[in-house]
């Protein structure tokens, strides 16, 4: 700080001098000499002696502090009582710039601390700037270890500003407290004289005490080592508020023990910014002078630079100070104390006191490094230097040996340490112990290791055992045919699966399982899986809701009670009746309740809720009724024949229909989308159809003369009605249309068993029928070919019909059904219609046994039966359409192109028919008017480039040469009669690349011949093992039968990669998938590029020859005696994904939305062959 003007004589400077004192500090004498130096003699003179009284005093009066306020203050500097608000109390610090108060803020009743300007500076403008600069310094700082400023005022022209009352003692006087607690002996006046002297720069000024606090005292009574961690935390703290106002561009630049505040809980305070400076506020000091404590200050200050390394240095020759009980300089004037700091280095610390930790003398002789580019770069790296130091951890300053890492571990968790202490104890006694039965112990292990090893053995070959038994038991259930033969074999390979993962079976394991589940998928199959309830004899009616979930009874005693499925506990219980009662459940919510036999009165409950409400309840005899699926309306046929419809959210009658003539004990079945009920009777030869809203009647004729129908079933979409007529065992499927309303015979299919009841799958493709043979069974609808039938004890109660069967929403179970006679227990049944392979019969007798194609839009599919084309929707399943054709020599062919186009080899002629459908009905498809190609039909079977446009065809005669062998080739854009190739040499088999290019036959005997197609020059020949040959969909190869299925490269014909053995039937239209057939077995899906088994496919009838693709790879058409086989990839790898067992290949899209083909025309199909 600059030198202050001379204000006064020698009584205004021993006053000030004695209040510094009697506040408990350590004025500096050099300071007074600064500030008066025209009394300096005067002042060496008295002052030691002014110290030594003083101290007698306080001796003989065993007090240090004053004993009033008024005694405190100085005399003569004229600060009032109060100050504004504040009431001063007492006086408790002074020094260079003011006077600090103990005061109580009377309006909060609230002590603080008031430090008011002296009274000798308050004339002086620039004495008046720097306390302005001091109050401001510290009013921006808000720091947990700052203390903080909250007001600044004037009053009566006495400057002062209001601080935070924190009751403890200056971090000197903490210290003087421990140097006499330690053993040192009370400094004499001449030492102090001595000592003060050798000081300069601005009086310490304390911060606000309280003279009680107990905290030094047990400082200075704490051992060594947590002294040491004390002085650390204390540095740790100072250094982050230190940090926090340099990050806010104040330096203190007079950091020392008297400016640091030591609360009554240890906690360290930074006061008296006297001599701060910060960004953008005045610097009161000009350049070159040094302000500050000399014995604080680092070596740079003296040559008038400040910056934050001079804090760091401050704060460390304090923590010195503290550490040493001595300050890290001593001098008897100024100008030696300087010329110490500036030549010498202090003492090391632990040459002081060797008890100092060698990290702690690291950390404080870094701080006050000479050179500041060897002190820490940062107040904060200090601090976390200081934290590590008081929590026994690695300092970074210095590399730690691994036994001091332990050692301070050891020190810092202490409990776990003597724990692994003991457990080292203990595991050196369990040593000795071991030694001394080393022998027994070890055979004792070695038979234990033996026996693990033969029981992990043994549960080893259990557990492949069982592996290979849930294989055999999944082959033998399949190829069983009975009920259960999908179901229990997919469960037994799920088993077997889960085996294998837990051994860690190879792929090759997991590829038989797959080949397995995909045998077992093509399978339907027809199985009780879930049991409940129990049948007793006052049973009278039982029904399950339509999802299988709750289940109603009703017994003959009137009582009715609604349970759920999964275990049998009771929901609902309806009201008794007088009456007997059938339940029967609706959609949703609803359940009907029939009085019958008896009144015939119908309530419908409405079971949503807690208690049953009776929605509708009608009082007039009900003969039958049916449900709309959407659970709104109710259909009721009384027994004068009138219908009535009712809403049943409201339970209002909606539409009443007059009386008419109705057949005995009628059945209604309600359509499920339309205003129509079909009515059925046992007692009648035909069937009716009533629109509930008009009347409008369609009569249905039964085509056979002592037909009597039965309730039949509507299809999910309502566009087709089935009758079963169990006279004739047969059942009538009818064609029905809402606009107009008209009824239509689509065909008849005979049943398995004479039955009462038969029910459509979801997809209107099955029949599901329960005998009166006890025999549940599933067929198809189109054809009446049976697909799984199963025997049963018959069940003597169904739902609220005799005659009905029911199926759940899905259409994927079926009711009722009895587990067996003992047991008497309820059951139902699950179906699984094998829709993974689909086989679709050829309406014709003849046997599809030659070809098989799929269009290229993936809608149809195309067979060849001797003497007839086939033509099929695969949405649906239904033939289409068929094309008569007689035979030739090598046999009728017929195929799709790439192009589009459809290619029949026939008696008649080759031909090339154009596909389109027809503009005034996207669901009729027209194939013609036919192009007739000038090729030979007694030729083999012609191939085609994918535009159709290059025609090749080979003739195979053994033996034969000249016109009659070789092989002809046409470019359709170039050629009007085709040219002949290898003139002379039978041929076979033949392929023409995707781009035209090449043509390749099989040659006689074995071998493949590539001919360039614009040259028409033989370009390439190999040997062959299996006559067939086929260029990949992208043209890159050439698959062969050589070598084990060889593809060979298109133009260099390189060997590439080999397929494996089989038949090669086709490629995937990207060329990534291969499929090999074995003849009349299985066949195989591979991977072209590394010919790799993917899957293999077995037909349950075993009875596959030719295989046919989609162009999304989701769809395999194969030939089968009675028809065509499809099998649906997605379903299929669906199925297995669920059971872990998909192949490692990307998931198949979604099926795109398709127009299933209702009919096939052949346009100009009498003009071929003429």
């Amino acid at each position: 700080m600059s030198d202050i003007s001379h204000r006064g004589d020698f009584d205004l400077a021993a006053e000030l001098f004695l209040d510094q004192l009697r506040a408990g500090k350590r004025p500096s004498i050099s300071e007074y000499i600064r500030r008066f130096p025209d009394l300096s003699d005067e002042i060496l003179d008295l002052f030691p002696a002014l110290v030594a009284m003083e101290k007698l005093k306080q001796d003989q009066s065993g007090s240090t502090v004053p004993h009033s306020p008024r005694e405190s203050a100085p005399a003569g500097a004229g600060v009032p009582e109060r100050l504004g608000d504040y009431r001063i109390t007492r006086v408790i610090g002074a020094g260079g710039m003011g006077v600090v108060y103990e005061a109580r803020r009377e309006s909060l009743q609230a002590p603080v601390a008031l430090k008011v300007l002296h009274h000798g500076g308050r004339g002086d403008r620039n004495y008046r700037r720097r306390f302005q600069n001091e109050a401001r310094s510290a009013a921006r700082l808000h720091h947990s270890n700052i203390v903080p400023v909250f007001d600044f005022g004037e009053h009566d022209g006495v400057l002062y500003y209001v601080m935070q009352y924190i009751p403890g003692q200056a971090l000197d006087a903490v210290l003087d407290h421990v140097r006499r607690v330690r053993g040192g002996l009370p400094a004499t006046p001449g030492e102090v004289a001595t000592t003060l002297i050798a000081e300069s720069g601005e009086a310490s000024e304390p911060a606000p005490a309280r003279p009680d606090s107990t905290h030094p005292g047990s400082l200075a009574s704490a051992d060594q080592p947590t002294y040491h961690r004390e002085v650390a935390r204390i540095g740790a703290e100072v250094a982050w508020a230190i940090a926090y106002a340099h990050d806010r561009g104040v330096l203190h630049r007079d950091l020392k023990p008297s400016n640091l505040l030591v609360d009554d809980r240890g906690n360290p305070w930074i006061t008296d910014f006297g001599l701060a400076k910060y960004e953008g506020g005045d610097d009161l000091t000009a350049t070159g002078d040094i302000v500050g404590t000399v014995r604080y200050m680092a070596p740079e200050r003296f040559e008038g630079r400040s910056d934050a390394q001079c804090d760091i240095y401050a704060l460390g020759m304090t923590l010195y100070e503290m550490l040493a009980l001595r300050p890290a300089y001593e001098g008897r004037s100024r100008h030696e104390l300087i010329r110490r700091i500036l030549e010498s280095a202090p003492t090391p610390l632990r040459k002081v006191d060797p008890r100092i930790s060698r990290d702690l003398e690291t950390v404080v002789h870094k701080a006050i490094a000479r050179s500041p580019s060897d002190r820490y770069a940062t107040a904060t790296e200090l601090a976390e230097e200081l934290r590590r130091v008081a929590e026994n951890r690695p300092i970074r300053s210095r590399r730690i040996p691994p036994h001091e890492q332990l050692w301070r571990w050891c020190r810092r968790n202490p409990l776990i340490a003597g724990l692994a202490t003991s457990a080292a104890a203990m595991t050196l006694l369990i040593a000795i112990l071991s030694t001394v039965a080393f022998f027994w112990i070890k055979r004792a292990n070695n038979e234990i290791r033996e026996n693990l090893r033969r029981a992990e053995i043994a549960e080893h070959q259990r557990s492949e055992r069982l592996w290979d038994a849930r294989l055999a038991q999944a082959r033998a259930v399949r190829f069983g045919r009975r009920s259960g033969q999908r179901f229990d074999a997919l469960a037994a390979i799920a088993e077997a699966a889960r085996i294998g993962r837990e051994l860690g079976h190879p792929p090759e394991r997991f590829n038989l399982l797959r080949n397995e589940a995909i045998a077992a998928l093509a399978l339907p199959d027809i199985q009780i899986t879930t049991e409940f309830g129990r049948w007793t004899d006052d049973v009278a009616s039982v029904d399950l809701d339509e999802n299988f979930q709750l289940y109603a009874t009703s017994d003959v005693r009137g009582g009715g009670i609604v349970r759920r499925v999964a275990d049998d506990v009771e929901i609902i219980r309806l009201p008794d009746s007088p009456d007997q009662r059938r339940l029967a459940f609706g959609p949703g919510r609803w359940l009907a309740d029939h009085h019958s036999p008896g009144t015939r009165h119908l309530t419908i409950w409405d079971i949503g809720g807690p208690t049953p409400i009776a929605r509708i309840d009608v009082r007039r005899p009900v003969l039958s009724w049916d449900f709309r699926p959407d659970g709104r309306l109710v259909t009721l046929l009384h027994q004068d024949g009138s219908l009535a419809t009712h809403d049943l959210r409201s339970g209002k009658l909606r539409v009443q229909l007059p009386p008419r003539t109705i057949p005995t004990e009628p059945i209604l079945r309600k359509h499920p989308t339309a205003p129509f009920v079909a009515i059925t009777s046992y007692f009648s030869k035909g069937f009716e159809i009533r629109q509930v809203e008009t009347g409008e009647t369609l009569s249905g004729e039964i085509p056979w003369p002592d037909g009597r129908t039965y309730p039949g079933d509507w299809s999910a979409d309502g566009r087709q009605l089935a009758i079963p007529v169990p006279s004739a065992v047969k059942a009538a499927i009818y064609e029905f249309a809402e606009r107009p309303p008209t009824l239509k015979l689509l065909r008849t299919v005979d049943l398995l068993d004479s039955t009462s009841t038969i029910a459509f799958n979801k997809e209107g493709d099955r029949l599901f029928g329960r005998g009166w043979g006890a025999v549940t069974f599933m067929q198809d609808a189109n054809t009446g070919r049976n697909l799984f039938a199963t025997k049963a004890f018959n069940f003597p109660l169904v739902s609220w019909d005799a005659r009905v069967l029911r199926t759940d929403r899905g259409r994927t179970r079926l009711f009722p059904g009895m587990v067996n006679d003992k047991g008497r227990r309820f059951a139902y049944w699950s179906v699984a219609e094998g829709r993974e392979c689909r086989l679709i019969v050829h309406s014709a007798p003849r046997q599809i046994r030659r070809w098989s194609s799929l269009s290229p839009d993936d809608r149809l599919g195309l067979g060849v039966s001797t003497g007839q084309v086939a033509l099929v929707d695969l949405a649906t399943g239904r033939e289409v359409g068929s094309l008569p054709l007689k035979d030739p020599m090598p046999g009728l062919y017929a195929g799709f192109d790439q192009s589009g186009h459809l290619y029949t080899q026939s008696k008649e002629g080759c031909y090339r028919w154009p596909i389109s459908s027809s503009p005034d009905a996207p669901d009729v498809v027209e194939i013609g008017p036919p192009l007739r190609l000038p090729l030979d039909p007694d030729y083999n079977i012609a191939a085609t480039s994918r535009d159709g446009r290059i025609v090749a065809q080979s003739a195979w005669r053994p033996g034969a040469v000249g016109p009659e062998s070789g092989a002809l080739l046409m470019n359709l854009d170039r050629h009007k009669t085709p040219r002949q190739l290898a003139r002379g040499v039978s041929l076979g088999n033949t392929t023409v690349s995707p781009d035209r290019r090449w043509v390749a036959f099989e040659g006689q005997p074995g071998s493949i011949l590539v001919y360039e197609v614009e040259t028409e020059e033989k370009v390439w020949e190999a040997t062959s093992q299996i006559g067939r040959c086929l260029f990949t969909p992208d043209g890159k190869w050439l698959a062969t039968g050589t070598d084990n299925g060889r593809l060979y490269a298109a133009g260099t014909w390189k060997p590439g990669p080999q397929l494996g053995p089989g038949y090669l039937a086709c490629f995937s239209s990207d060329g990534e998938l291969a499929v090999l057939s074995g003849g009349a077995g299985p066949f195989r899906l591979v991977e072209v590029a590394t010919g790799r088994e993917l899957a293999r496919f077995e037909d349950p009838d075993q009875d596959v020859e030719q295989v046919s693709m989609s162009a999304d790879k989701a769809t395999l058409l194969t030939t089968h005696k009675k028809g065509l086989l499809v099998w649906d990839l997605r379903r299929i790898r669906a199925e297995l994904a669920r059971m872990g067992l998909d192949w490692d290949a990307p998931a198949l899209a979604p099926a795109p939305p398709v127009v299933p083909v209702r009919s096939v025309r052949f346009l100009g199909a009498e003009s071929i062959g003429r």
